[in-house]
């Protein structure tokens, strides 16, 4: 796992429906490479911090779940995002990409932190395993 800090835009909520702005700040949609990247939200859904988890790999992505929750936690996060991109344009979830969200979510819950949503994002369109019921 990558722990490189990037710029993320400031004062911005995460809500339901207002993912799109997840693929502008991070280029995910249009990369050609699959990358994933945590969203740290503190009170309010109000963004606080986030890092690019992975980078460029062909067609996975994986992270290291207590690294992240710690973090979470030393910030004040309450709450986390999780973005990552299909470049094959395919939106839907592999069984990895559950397995890994399914790992978060017991983490968080285990540290009174809540996953808001994991979006997988494409050129053809997007997955909010939220609004899927998948969290």
């Amino acid at each position: 796992m990558s722990k490189v800090a990037f710029e993320l835009p400031t004062a911005h909520a995460l809500h339901d429906g207002q993912h799109n702005w997840l693929a502008s700040a991070a280029g995910l949609a249009r990369a050609s490479e699959e990358y994933a990247h945590i969203y740290f939200l503190g009170s309010g859904e109000r963004l606080i911090g986030g890092w690019r988890l992975s980078d460029g790999l062909a067609n996975a992505v994986s992270f290291n779940t207590p690294l992240i929750l710690r973090h979470g936690l030393l910030i004040g996060a309450r709450q986390l995002a999780l973005a990552h991109n299909h470049p094959s344009g395919d939106p839907r979830p592999s069984i990895a990409d559950i397995e890994l969200t399914r790992q978060l979510v017991r983490g968080c819950h285990a540290l009174a932190l809540q996953l808001v949503d994991h979006v997988i994002l494409s050129r053809t369109g997007d997955y909010s395993m939220k609004l899927a019921g998948q969290l």
